[in-house]
């Protein structure tokens, strides 16, 4: 993909960057600078010794220096031993799904590949969701929240044939999910109704069991085993198994009602065993409050993505850190996983642009 030119200099904030550095002592170089779809990030080397904190003290100076509001500092950028400086571009590329589900390289390799964007100097940002296994998803814009969601559900559909995969999708707006209403992965009609996705999650429980079974009669240990060597032949059922994904759209909407205690044990009894199984779940929302995302959500669903939130109080509760308060919007998000945390500019479907 070619980036578009920035509204900045990069010699220049490069020039910049040195001078806060130099004024503060900060004995460090800026060494090189990398392009997102959006984002520009300039790396630091510090010299042995010199805390990464002190950068991180300087950023009010650096925000002026660079005249924007949404600049993030990684001290350090995980898995290197840079200071990372992230500033918007003021214009970006669009990140098409369609271009990068054609280029996807990565993913076959991967048991469920999800292809979710672009991260920086071009990279696809592809996570495998038999290892992930679970995800939360929140952010104050329903719009980014609901495109996050719909590339997921096409990634999905893309990958697999309606005999490999079966989805459940749920979203109390009619209009989320729509376009995949006529999809012959769905196990059922697009859900709207919050008692039939409990309903949903109760009968999901019990398959979850008997699927332990079945794998238990073929010696498998999990699906993908079960499935791929054959052993289904010498269980008490001889088709294959197909992964079942279920994506609850708004979590909040779930609190609301008085069944809320059943359904959460649901997810969590899902989140707990479905791996093996072959059932993961999506759980997102646009309400990122304790009362929506609570101990329990956050201990059973250890994979990450935040969308751009107002303070950093919210980005602690979805992350665990602060950084998706920094976020600019417009589908910019933040994912954690395994520990490790990545910027990546989410792909936009075809006619389902990013207001």
């Amino acid at each position: 993909m070619s980036y578009k030119k920035t509204v900045f200099s990069i010699p220049a904030v490069k020039k910049e960057l040195q001078n806060i550095l130099d004024e503060a002592k900060i004995k460090g170089k800026v060494v090189r600078c990398t392009n997102g779809p959006r984002i520009t990030r300039f790396c630091i080397s510090l010299e042995k010794g010199v805390d990464v904190r002190r950068v991180e003290r300087s950023s009010e100076d650096i925000k002026e220096a660079l005249g924007m509001g949404n600049v993030r500092i990684l001290a350090p950028i995980p898995g290197e031993d840079f200071v990372g400086i992230e500033n918007p571009n003021g214009c970006g590329d669009i990140v098409d799904f369609q271009n990068l589900f054609e280029k996807d390289y990565r993913a076959k390799q991967m048991a469920i590949p999800l292809i979710l964007g672009e991260g920086f100097s071009g990279k696809q940002a592809v996570l495998d969701f038999a290892q992930a296994p679970h995800i939360l998803m929140a952010g104050n814009d329903p719009e980014e929240v609901s495109v996050g969601l719909r590339v997921m559900v096409m990634s999905l559909i893309r990958h697999f044939s309606q005999e490999e995969l079966q989805l459940v999708l749920f979203h109390p707006k009619k209009d989320i999910f729509a376009e995949f209403q006529e999809t012959p992965h769905l196990r059922t009609p697009v859900i709207h109704d919050t008692k039939r996705i409990i309903e949903e999650l109760r009968e999901t429980a019990v398959e979850l069991e008997r699927r332990y079974k079945i794998l238990a009669s073929a010696s498998a240990k999990t699906l993908r085993e079960y499935n791929d060597n054959g052993k289904c032949q010498h269980a008490q059922q001889t088709s294959r198994l197909p992964y079942k994904i279920l994506f609850i759209g708004e979590l909040e909407t779930l609190r609301k009602d008085k069944l809320w205690n059943e359904a959460e044990m649901d997810i969590c009894r899902i989140a707990l065993k479905g791996r093996a199984a072959g059932i993961h779940l999506v759980v997102a929302t646009q309400h990122p409050e304790s009362s929506v995302i609570t101990g329990l959500i956050k201990a059973n669903l250890p994979t990450r993505i935040a969308f751009r939130v107002n303070g950093v109080k919210e980005s602690r509760l979805i992350l665990g850190r602060s950084g998706a308060e920094s976020l600019i919007g417009n589908g910019d998000m933040l994912l954690m996983m395994n520990g490790v945390m990545k910027r990546i500019q989410c792909a936009e479907m075809p006619n389902r642009d990013f207001a």
